[in-house]
């Protein structure tokens, strides 16, 4: 193909990303838009949807800097920062650059500035004043250009199938840990072994929040384990494979979500569980009533999902940090209801996938606030060092 019609395709993918953002506004995940959107338009092949949503998820990673610029111009300049150096080359968007283009960052960002001076790292991530403790802002915000990798966790007793597998179909792979396994995210998983019977797909930090979780030996050997705001049951299989006794009461608000759960725990082979259709941030629910409290409560609260945006790029763009507020609200109308279910000298963990202060270190104290509780630790859990998702977590005791 020549290099003249190439760069014409290029200019044509571009007008359509152009159109596609023009026309989203948020409703949906941006992945639903777009699928919406081709099945629509069912003339453009595989290689021409890819390429389009290659470009409207590099638009979505230059986040909230240039916003004032038009859609082209910030297509061009998320494209020029996470593009690999070739296909910027390939594309033929920027003949005015005159210097090879390295694929490090800073090169980057340094091509970018002669093309549009107003560009400020900084303008990337939405409010960048109030990110927890320990969050480094530049590397944290430059983590944003790159799509975090595909992570599972190996359930017991099958380490050694998976590990078989993954050699014999010949998958690219790492081990993090004895059960935590990186992959490339376009890794199909179809020949490695059942779903949730042989292993979970897990972000690497989503795993590693057991590592905050209370020893088994520091838990009665069954133990009722409560999972509130349980969602897909990431969290819920994770315990009952840490604590092989345990009875699990998962509750979400979403009716589908727990049809979900349930075949999901079916397939894990978890016999002791209940799931139940709860709102907490209601006062009083009378379905707990005469139920046993807690040795262990999770509750992984609803939260802005700022940890996973490098993930979720279109939400970090449209994000507006005075949100931040009425999640808290929403985090501590939660954690009212939640509290009190914990059993004299049972454990608590609260997770958040944000990385705002308001809704971690904030909710810490909230906690610690109330005075039955002592903190056992808490801690950002730093994905973007690893390609993976940010998270926090605290553990606390109950003393009363």
């Amino acid at each position: 193909m020549s290099t003249e019609r190439e760069h014409n395709i290029w200019q044509a993918h571009l007008r359509t990303a152009e159109q596609v953002l023009a026309h989203y506004e948020g409703v949906e995940p941006f992945p639903v838009f777009l699928k919406n959107f081709f099945r629509e338009n069912a003339k453009f092949g595989s290689r021409d949807r890819r390429r389009i949503a290659q470009l409207c998820f590099q638009f979505f990673r230059l986040g909230q800097a240039l916003s004032g610029n038009p859609i082209r111009d910030r297509i061009l300049a998320g494209h020029l920062l996470s593009a690999p150096a070739p296909e910027v080359i390939d594309s033929g968007f920027f003949p005015q650059l005159s210097a090879p283009l390295s694929e490090a960052f800073e090169s980057r960002e340094s091509a970018l500035l002669t093309l549009w001076p107003d560009y400020a790292l900084e303008d990337v991530f939405p409010g960048r004043d109030r990110l927890s403790e320990g969050l480094d802002g530049r590397a944290f915000i430059m983590s944003h250009f790159t799509q975090p990798d595909l992570f599972i966790r190996i359930r017991p007793g099958k380490t050694e199938r998976i590990r078989r597998r993954l050699k014999e179909i010949g998958i690219p792979h790492v081990f993090e840990s004895a059960t935590a396994v990186r992959l490339a995210n376009a890794t199909s998983l179809e020949k490695l072994g059942t779903p949730d019977r042989d292993f979970v797909v897990q972000d690497l930090s989503s795993q590693r929040t057991a590592d905050w979780m209370p020893a088994p030996a520091d838990l009665p050997s069954h133990p009722v384990v409560l999972d509130l705001c349980a969602g897909s049951g990431g969290k819920s299989i994770l315990a009952s494979d840490r604590y092989p006794g345990a009875t699990i009461r998962a509750s979400d608000i979403r009716p589908t979500i727990l049809r979900n759960l349930e075949m999901r725990f079916r397939i894990a082979g978890i016999q002791r569980y209940a799931v139940s259709e709860e709102d907490l941030t209601v006062t009083h629910n009378r379905k707990n009533e005469g139920l046993p409290g807690g040795n262990l409560v999770i509750a992984d609260v609803p939260c802005t999902g700022s940890g996973t945006w490098s993930r979720t790029p279109w939400e970090m763009a449209m994000f507006d940090v005075a949100d931040i507020i009425g999640y808290q609200k929403l985090q501590r109308s939660i954690l009212s209801n939640a509290l009190p279910r914990v059993a004299y000298g049972g454990h608590f963990m609260y997770i958040t996938c944000s990385v705002y202060r308001a809704e971690n270190e904030d909710n810490r104290d909230f906690i610690l606030a109330q005075g039955r509780f002592r903190l056992i630790d808490s801690a950002v859990i730093r994905g973007f060092d690893g390609r993976a998702d940010n998270m926090y977590v605290a553990h606390f005791i109950s003393e009363s």
